[in-house]
C-alpha cells in the first residue's frame, strides 16, 4: 500500500502477560490499563527505528479520577536532551508521576542512556511503594497493576545517531509476599535487527493494531510516519473507549526533532 517495506516488529506475542525472555519476541502487546480510581493514561505508542532517523507517535487521550471527564494531553515530553512518553498510571494519591520523574532524570544528563537510567533508578523504588501500598488498600485494584505498572520510551540523539530506548517495569512477588520490581530495556538502532529497513516496537494499547495486522499484514509496508499515523488511527477507531485524536507524531534525525503531526504538543524543540 505504502511501498515495498519490510518492517521488524520487536516486543512480546499478542496476548501475552509478562515475561523478560520474550521481550525480543515478535509482536509487542503491553497491557491496556484502564481504570476510574486514579488518573491513567489510556495510551497507544508506536515507535520506529528506520533510515537514520527514529519517530514515536501517540495519542492524546486521559483518563481522570472518578468524577472527572476524560481530557487530552500531549504525551511526547521534552525532557532535557531527550524525547519521553509513557503508558502506566499516574497518581497524586499514591504519589507516582512518571513525568516528573522524567524531568527530573533528564537534569544535568546529556543523552537518552543516561536519562533512561537516571529514570530507571528514579522510579523503581517508587513503584515498589506504590504497589505494596495499593495490595494493601485496594486489592482489586492491584490485581489491574500488577505484572506490568508502567512501560516508558526516551529518544533522542547519542554521537549524532537517533536512537530511542524502552523500559518495561514488570512486577512479582515474592514466596514471602514481597514486591519485586526488574525492569527490561531495548535500544534501537543497537537490540533491534540490524537487517531489516524498519523496527516498530509498541507500548499501551494495541488490540486493534494486532487484529488490523492480522487481517491486511501490509498495513505496516510504507513510509514509517505513514504507518505510525494509520496504526494510531487503527486503535482510535478499535478502542475509542481509551484511545482519542488528534494522534502526535515526532520525528528525530541528525538535524534533531521534527513534528510530523504535532497534535496537542504543539512545537516543542
Amino acid at each position: 500500500m505504502f511501498g515495498s517495506y519490510k518492517p521488524n516488529l520487536t516486543g512480546r506475542p499478542l496476548g501475552s502477560r509478562v515475561c523478560p525472555t520474550a521481550i525480543r519476541l515478535v509482536f509487542l502487546v503491553l497491557g491496556a490499563i484502564f481504570l476510574v480510581s486514579i488518573k491513567v493514561d489510556a495510551t497507544s505508542i508506536v515507535a520506529a527505528s528506520a533510515s537514520g532517523r527514529v519517530l514515536i507517535a501517540a495519542d492524546s487521550k486521559i483518563v481522570h479520577e472518578q468524577g472527572r471527564l476524560p481530557g487530552t494531553a500531549c504525551k511526547i515530553i521534552k525532557v532535557g536532551n531527550a524525547f519521553f512518553a509513557v503508558s502506566g498510571f499516574e497518581s497524586k494519591f499514591y504519589d507516582l508521576n512518571p513525568w516528573e520523574d522524567a524531568h527530573v532524570a533528564s537534569l544535568q544528563r546529556r543523552n537518552v542512556t543516561e536519562i533512561a537510567k537516571a529514570f530507571e533508578l528514579r522510579i523503581k523504588p517508587k513503584l515498589i511503594r506504590t504497589l505494596l501500598r495499593m495490595k494493601k488498600e485496594d486489592p482489586d485494584t492491584y490485581k489491574f497493576f500488577k505484572g506490568e505498572p508502567l512501560q516508558g520510551i526516551f529518544a533522542g540523539t547519542e554521537n549524532g545517531t537517533p536512537i530511542w530506548e524502552t523500559i518495561d517495569f514488570l512486577s512479582t512477588e515474592s514466596s514471602r509476599g514481597e514486591i519485586l520490581v526488574d525492569s527490561v530495556k531495548m535500544r534501537c538502532p543497537g537490540d533491534c535487527s540490524a537487517i531489516n529497513p524498519v523496527n516498530y516496537t509498541f507500548l499501551g494499547h494495541r488490540r486493534a493494531i494486532g487484529e488490523g495486522h492480522d487481517r491486511s499484514p501490509n498495513i505496516l509496508e510504507g513510509p514509517p510516519e505513514k504507518v505510525l499515523a494509520l496504526l494510531i488511527e487503527i486503535e482510535i477507531t478499535g478502542e475509542s473507549y481509551a484511545v482519542r485524536p488528534p494522534v502526535s507524531i515526532l520525528s528525530i534525525d541528525m538535524d534533531g526533532p521534527r513534528w510530523i503531526s504535532p497534535g496537542v504538543c504543539g512545537n516543542q524543540k
